[in-house]
């Protein structure tokens, strides 16, 4: 919804949205929400990766790949991910992120599917999604406040909407907005389920 309230708009962001059909003060609380949300994802995807790859293995109970030498810090692959952030921004979309993202979008969804078929193939239980009385966290807390943040990037995403303007603007024809905006939604619940 907010990618075709965007392709409609001339590829206008949430917060302008808002603004034109809320006022002034409800652009800016928006503005801010969006900024401070797109910070924690921005954390999020930037520690995590970085922890991974300074923890990198070939087996399971091997030593670490980079163990021993400069590129087990972690420190440094946030370095490193954030001068890669930062080149993104500032280049055109068709120069960096275009020609990588389809790589990385390749991976996650060999990575989605492998965790899948392990899952069926070992016989691994989910109760969360087969034991309906699951409802709580074991330490006692309510999985519902948490599970907004859980699953950040898949099937209940508000992260995507300060997003869809980017991929509005690359739509040739408001009718592909349906096959475009309604995929993504669908393929990435189905990535986030398997993850979660």
């Amino acid at each position: 919804m907010s990618g075709m309230m965007s392709v409609r708009s001339d590829g206008k962001t949430i917060a302008e949205i808002t603004g034109d059909y809320l006022g002034e003060f409800a652009r800016y609380a928006m503005l801010f929400i969006s900024v401070v949300l797109l910070l924690f994802v921005g954390i999020v995807f930037v520690v995590g990766p970085a922890a991974l790859l300074a923890n990198l293995t070939f087996h399971p109970l091997g030593d670490g790949v980079f163990k021993g030498t400069i590129f087990a810090s972690k420190g440094l692959w946030i370095g490193i991910i954030f001068v890669y952030y930062f080149i993104s921004t500032i280049v055109p979309i068709d120069k960096i992120i275009g020609r990588i993202y389809p790589f990385f979008g390749a991976v996650l969804m060999f990575m989605a599917f492998g965790v899948g078929g392990a899952m069926v193939y070992h016989g691994l239980a989910i109760p969360e999604l087969t034991d309906m009385a699951n409802y709580t966290h074991p330490g006692g807390v309510p999985v519902w406040p948490g599970l907004i943040f859980t699953i950040s990037c898949g099937a209940i995403s508000g992260f995507h909407a300060t997003q869809s303007p980017l991929v509005a603007k690359t739509l040739k024809n408001e009718k592909n907005g349906r096959i475009v905006f309604y995929g993504a939604m669908l393929t990435e619940a189905v990535i986030a389920m398997i993850w979660a």
